[in-house]
């Protein structure tokens, strides 16, 4: 039902994207042609039309801007209703990780102005290979790994920090349980939504920068692997979550 839904939306929402960003194009032709004739207009009536047509650019941007928002959701939904799951195979985890890094530091550099934030890894040899589908796991990396340097760098913006924006990738293998931390020095999460971090559509980011479904759709494939994905973080200094997963997933010939 889910998946049905969202295809149904699909449509209608790439015709409003599409002419937001036509009218957009629209606005500024009119005003370069209306620019080009102010010297035939009343300076009252050009001023009069610049400003609507200032004023039918904003519109249009908005109407661009919230469409995306909304294509980002649907996508999130067909994501989590989404029934043909890859294939498991032999994975190793701290590629993942590093696949997983690489991505995200081409994205921070390709950013307007690029976004400086100080990645470390501390990678465990030992962790064995685990029978999963290595996609999935790597949408989870990169979501924390998103989410964490979204929040180092929006903490190191602020005219008291005094810490650069800073985010750590860590692996472990210990008493049969891999686990994968990520933890930033971020501003932490308030402790009265701690609860509803995993809440479909719920996001602290401010509107326009979160679905709200990025770490509901982790929490599951983390769960559906039969493991855990948890949270620790401390107001003002950090935030950690913590990917385990059981031993049973290591591949027989490496446990």
């Amino acid at each position: 039902l889910t998946a049905g839904i969202a295809h149904e939306l699909k449509n209608p929402l790439n015709f409003i994207n599409n002419f937001g960003e036509l009218l957009g194009d629209l606005a500024d032709d009119v005003s370069t042609r209306l620019d080009s004739q102010r010297d035939r207009l009343d300076p009252g009536v050009h001023e009069d039309l610049s400003e609507m047509l200032t004023l039918m650019r904003q519109n249009a941007r908005k109407v661009h801007e919230h469409g995306e928002r909304a294509n980002q959701i649907i996508n999130g939904m067909l994501l989590h209703s989404r029934n043909n799951p890859g294939q498991p195979q032999p994975t190793s985890i701290n590629q993942l990780v590093e696949e997983a890094l690489r991505l995200v530091q081409h994205g921070l550099r390709s950013r307007t102005p690029p976004q400086q934030v100080l990645l470390e890894t501390a990678l465990d040899d030992r962790l064995p290979r685990l029978s999963l589908v290595p996609e999935d796991l790597r949408r989870v990396i990169l979501n924390l790994l998103d989410n964490a340097c979204y929040a180092a760098h929006a903490k190191g913006q602020r005219p008291d920090a005094h810490d650069a924006p800073q985010v750590k990738v860590s692996t472990c293998w210990s008493e049969g349980t891999a686990e994968i931390r990520v933890r930033d020095n971020g501003h932490g999460v308030p402790a009265e939504v701690r609860d509803k971090l995993f809440t479909p559509f719920f996001t602290t980011k401010p509107a326009g920068e979160g679905t709200g479904l990025g770490l509901s759709l982790s929490h599951d494939i983390i769960v559906t692997l039969g493991g855990r994905l948890l949270m620790e973080c401390e107001q003002g200094r950090y935030t950690q979550f913590t990917i385990v997963l059981p031993g049973t997933l290591a591949c027989p010939a490496e446990r």
